[in-house]
């Protein structure tokens, strides 16, 4: 058990990669859709994948790190795991449908007819890829939001929930004198 402690401990070592990866492709995937830059057009869907890529290991980790006993009957462990499960997933699927927005070259060999068309909407240049060229901006809102939500979680466990407005000006200093929902439903009785 030990082991699975020791590679855990990595999760905060290398929880800001996919932040960070993520982050350059969310950038990448608005400035393409500006005519001066649509020549890193190519570079989006390798972004897209080394994000998710590395929201996977983290999680991995993350799960690894959740087992160690101090974690115990903290409420606030499991609200980030399933922040960061949900934001590997959206960066997995997004990396995915980016993927099939420009498909390789189609092969040689003939694909078998698709029966009664319900999957036509999953074939490569099908529906679900039309409707992400429409729909860009709800992964990346998705992803956005997940993130800043999972390192909020991830930082308040790490500094205490009033690490982030501990010394904010005016009407913030409101805000870090009323404790987290999260916080609430640790301290209630039993």
């Amino acid at each position: 058990m030990q082991f699975i402690w020791f590679l855990g401990r990595f999760h905060v070592l290398l929880v800001h990669l996919p932040l960070g990866i993520l982050t350059l492709a969310v950038v990448l995937e608005i400035l393409v859709r500006f005519r001066p830059f649509r020549s890193l057009e190519s570079a989006v869907a390798p972004a897209y994948i080394a994000g998710a890529i590395s929201a996977l290991v983290t999680v991995a980790l993350g799960f690894m790190h959740a087992t160690e006993e101090s974690f115990d009957d903290m409420p606030e462990v499991d609200v980030h795991q399933r922040a960061g499960v949900t934001l590997a997933a959206v960066a997995c699927l997004t990396a995915i449908l980016r993927i099939r927005m420009h498909p390789p070259p189609a092969p040689t060999i003939p694909s078998p007819a698709c029966v009664g068309g319900v999957w036509l909407a999953f074939a490569r240049g099908g529906a679900l890829d039309r409707g992400y060229d429409k729909l860009w901006c709800v992964p990346v809102a998705a992803i956005l939001c997940l993130m800043f939500l999972t390192g909020h979680l991830g930082g308040s466990l790490t500094h205490g929930d009033t690490y982030l407005l501990q010394y904010a000006p005016g009407p913030a200093c409101a805000w870090r004198r009323t404790p987290s929902p999260i916080l609430r439903l640790r301290t209630s009785p039993a």
